[in-house]
């Protein structure tokens, strides 16, 4: 596996983790696209997930498509420098970007300025971004100060989100579960160790994993898809007569499973605890 390819399942998975791919119209991330669009006097911002494939908005002020195809945009590129913004000020100046369809089409994308989500060494997992239908000059060292200030306010809005859905108090429409959360960071984790070990296949399997996982819609699923998944990974690699690769799947598969009889056993007793109205009614009368 390349160095390319190594850091963009590590990004993929980070992606994921992130739950961004689970708060469409999330209020909270909604709240600051709205107001650094007014900040900056832009028709569009947004923030924008480069996700496998395409373009995805969890919300976005001024830009009416959910997604986009991954070919089409700018945050692509965003993305490969985590330390600067990308600011185009005439994208028809940009070789690069000059016959974008956004460009080119409807949009008539002419101003764009992209800042990496990316914190505490993390790759990037996308762009809040500003656009505008006509060209501008470059933002100044100020201006630049005050889009940080939002890229800043979006990560911690996407780390307190992680930990809500680790308590299950976030659905973004997927039914999220305390375990499902848990299951996706657990994936994570193994990738991230399976790739500073130098364990292309492993990485590669966990990625596919991760793939699966994300084709489903309901978290309260993810366990056992996790299982199945991680199942048909050992099948293959028995087959294969990848031993390492088995006893390394047959480890995340425990922890998964473990996961799961953690979330079983809080559930059992979710269900069997007394309610507050339950407790009090043998005493009306």
């Amino acid at each position: 596996m390349s160095d390319k390819d190594e850091s963009e399942v590590l990004r993929q998975a980070h992606v994921f983790a992130s739950g961004l791919l689970a708060r469409a119209g999330d209020a909270r991330l909604q709240a600051i696209t709205d107001e650094a669009a007014i900040a900056f006097n832009v028709p569009v911002a947004a923030i924008i997930v480069t996700d496998r494939g395409r373009q995805y908005l969890p919300v976005s002020t001024g830009f009416g498509l959910r997604e986009t195809d991954l070919t089409l945009g700018f945050c692509d590129h965003a993305i490969d420098n985590p330390g600067a913004i990308l600011c185009v000020p005439n994208t028809l100046d940009h070789p690069r970007f000059a016959d974008s369809p956004l460009v080119t089409g409807p949009m008539h994308v002419r101003f764009y300025a992209g800042l990496p989500l990316s914190s505490d060494g993390r790759p990037a997992v996308g762009t809040l971004c500003l656009m505008d239908q006509t060209s501008r000059r470059p933002l100044t060292e100020m201006e630049q100060r005050l889009f940080w200030s939002f890229g800043t306010r979006c990560l911690a809005e996407i780390e307190t989100g992680r930990g809500l859905m680790r308590h299950g108090q976030i659905d973004g429409g997927r039914d999220l579960t305390r375990y499902g959360q848990d299951v996706i960071e657990l994936v994570l984790r193994q990738i991230e160790s399976a790739i500073a070990q130098g364990n292309d296949r492993l990485a590669m399997a966990l990625d596919t994993i991760l793939q699966q996982l994300e084709s489903g819609r309901n978290l309260v699923r993810y366990g056992q898809e996790a299982i199945d998944a991680i199942l048909k990974q050992i099948e293959k690699a028995l087959a294969q007569g990848n031993d390492r690769l088995v006893v390394a799947l047959d480890a995340v598969l425990a922890q998964v499973q473990g996961e799961i009889g953690i979330a079983a056993r809080l559930g059992l007793a979710r269900q069997t605890q007394p309610t507050s109205a339950s407790k009090g009614g043998s005493n009306e009368h």
